[in-house]
């Protein structure tokens, strides 16, 4: 019984590490056009759709804090069952 709730935790943080390779690809995508689109034209966007992200994952959540800084926060999965693993960039790009 222990080996086969050991076995189910393994494939548990499996599959939950792969979502976070996912995870973590697409948010090197954004965080790239973001960062693009902040030295392109100078200023902070409103939201992702303005830099020409439209399906963002729920993992992902980015937020104008003001007309020179902004966050960027990703959460994964894998670290879940001990405590949520977020990575919060702060980008400030316009000072």
């Amino acid at each position: 019984m222990l080996t086969l709730g050991f076995a189910g935790y393994v494939m548990s943080v499996g599959i939950s590490s792969k979502q976070d390779v996912q995870t973590l690809k697409t948010a090197q995508d954004i965080a790239s056009k973001l960062n693009t689109y902040v030295q392109n034209n100078q200023k902070i966007p409103e939201s992702l759709s303005e830099v020409g992200v439209e399906d963002v994952p729920s993992a992902i959540k980015y937020t104008k804090d003001s007309e020179k800084e902004y966050s960027f926060c990703v959460t994964y999965k894998a670290a879940s069952g001990y405590n949520d693993y977020s990575a919060v960039w702060r980008g400030n790009d316009l000072r």
